[in-house]
């Protein structure tokens, strides 16, 4: 059986693969679809490029896509899951999900996820609306410190904001299986290196840093130098603000404190770790923000801390 002007090509939504044939009074086109479900025909293409809604047929002579019920079904599916802000990867891996709760299971995950970083942007929309109000830039409290060369073993990766609770952890644990192999000790805080810019739509270039002691060689994708001598402008952050885009804050605060001064980066800005960085108690001091940067008389401004820091060797 056949369709005039017509061929039969799979369906995407089927098993398999399959083909299947459609009556051509269960047909409408692409224009109708669009009409009928708030999809634009851009996006309807967009959708059959990246295969998540193949057309039932496609008209040989001409090119118009034609769709039958299922294909309307799917794409009002579609219509929804993009509308809670799904990406097209994350609507994929729900439609394709196996079974009717597998597929509700990843909307859950995805919301909660959604819900998370909401919360987390609460303290970042007042400090915005403190600045716009009063011209002042910040209420993290701001330090600095100098410190020595370290010599650290480290691993580089690159991630975007929504890989980086993954990445760092996996990396901090490669870190310290190296270091209890080689009978090494951990001389100081575990630190993040942001290399270039890293955001929830631009991945960067990351390194975490494991400063150490002793001989060690590079093993596998850990790699082993020198931290130079440094100065850094810093701001300590809480447990409730450490996630992005929370954290923002405290980079905003520091970086404009920088900018403020005139002083230049002497190098990339990093997270460092406290002692107590798993604390769960919102207010737990867990981390610092820092920037390195030439030192000038502006830092006399400033509260100055001594290194190693007593929040380290005191643990």
């Amino acid at each position: 059986m056949s369709l005039p002007g017509l061929r039969v090509i799979p369906v995407a939504s089927a098993p398999g693969a399959d083909f299947r044939l459609t009556s051509v009074h269960d047909l409408i086109s692409i224009g109708e679809l669009s009409r009928q479900t708030s999809l634009s025909q851009k996006a309807l293409r967009i959708y059959d490029a990246r295969g998540l809604l193949r057309p039932a047929c496609t008209d040989e002579r001409t090119g118009f896509r034609y769709y039958g019920r299922e294909e309307i079904a799917r794409s009002r599916r579609i219509a929804l899951l993009r509308a809670i802000g799904m990406s097209l990867e994350q609507v994929g891996q729900v439609l394709d999900a196996p079974d009717g709760p597998s597929a509700a299971a990843l909307v859950a995950q995805y919301w909660r996820h959604c819900e998370h970083s909401h919360h987390a942007r609460v303290p970042l929309v007042a400090q915005l609306q403190e600045e716009l109000m009063t011209g002042t830039q910040s209420t993290f409290a701001l330090a600095h410190r100098t410190l020595p060369e370290q010599k650290v073993i480290s691993i580089h990766g690159y991630a975007d904001a929504a890989a980086l609770p993954t990445f760092i952890p996996q990396a901090c644990e490669e870190l310290f299986d190296l270091l209890r192999k080689e009978r090494l000790p951990l001389a100081g805080p575990p630190f993040v290196v942001f290399h270039s810019l890293v955001s929830e739509d631009a991945p960067g270039v990351v390194e975490v840093c494991a400063p150490t002691e002793g001989v060690v060689a590079p093993a596998g994708r850990i790699g082993v130098r020198l931290e130079p001598a440094h100065a850094e402008v810093y701001a300590a952050v809480r447990a409730a603000d450490r996630s992005y885009p929370s954290v923002l804050g405290a980079h905003h605060a520091v970086a404009g404190w920088l900018q403020g001064h005139d002083r230049a980066l002497s190098g990339p800005a990093r997270e460092i770790d406290h002692p107590n960085s798993l604390d769960p108690t919102p207010d737990a001091l867990i981390s610092d923000v820092a920037y390195p940067h030439l030192c000038g008389r502006a830092c006399n401004t400033l509260p100055t801390t001594a290194w190693p820091d007593p929040r380290w060797t005191d643990r």
